[in-house]
């Protein structure tokens, strides 16, 4: 491949975390509207970041704001320490955006008003 390859795997890389982010944002807003509701609560466990059984993060849901804007209730597990906190799409990987769309494809959710 030569000295390129790391450029052109990055490029393909950063298109597919794109495509993943705008997948998220596009799902989600459309089952949103279609339900006619504003939150998007997962049934099941999806998992953001997950390094062992006690160090993870998980998304329990997603909600749109007034502005368009969607926010990710998410709860780290940091070895049995909890803490809730929001998060963006924006500042989540491609690992994250990808557990999040097998969630939604998996039908493992409800709309909430």
């Amino acid at each position: 491949m030569g000295l390129n390859s790391l450029d052109k795997l990055t490029a393909t890389f950063m298109d597919v975390y794109t495509e993943l982010k705008n997948a998220v944002k596009e799902d989600v807003k459309f089952l949103l509207k279609e339900e006619g509701g504003v939150l998007l609560e997962f049934e099941e466990t999806v998992y953001t970041h997950f390094i062992s059984d006690d160090n993870y993060v998980e998304c329990k849901s997603v909600q749109l704001g007034d502005d368009g804007s969607l926010t990710f209730q998410c709860v780290e597990n940091a070895r049995g320490q909890f803490r809730e906190y929001d998060d963006v799409l924006e500042d989540m990987g491609a690992s994250s955006c990808y557990e999040l769309l097998i969630g939604i494809n998996d039908n493992r959710f409800t709309i909430k008003p």
